[in-house]
């Protein structure tokens, strides 16, 4: 199983992936699929926090 980042309509979510799994995504959709491209991410853009605010968008990782 794999943790993904998904980021659609400017909500931030994860998406839990297994083997042979195909996904899908919309136009104006993004994923990102692994951890260090995401950590990359983070850390040029000053941390996650930050990043999350350039971007635009609300995380909804925590939320059930």
């Amino acid at each position: 199983m794999a943790t993904l980042i998904y980021i659609y309509a400017g909500v931030l979510q994860n998406i839990e992936r297994g083997p042979g799994d195909i996904t899908g995504i919309p136009p104006g959709a993004s994923l990102i699929v692994e951890a260090p491209e995401w950590e990359t991410m983070c850390e040029q853009a000053g941390g996650e926090a930050a990043l999350i605010a350039e971007l635009g968008v609300t995380d909804r990782r925590q939320e059930p």
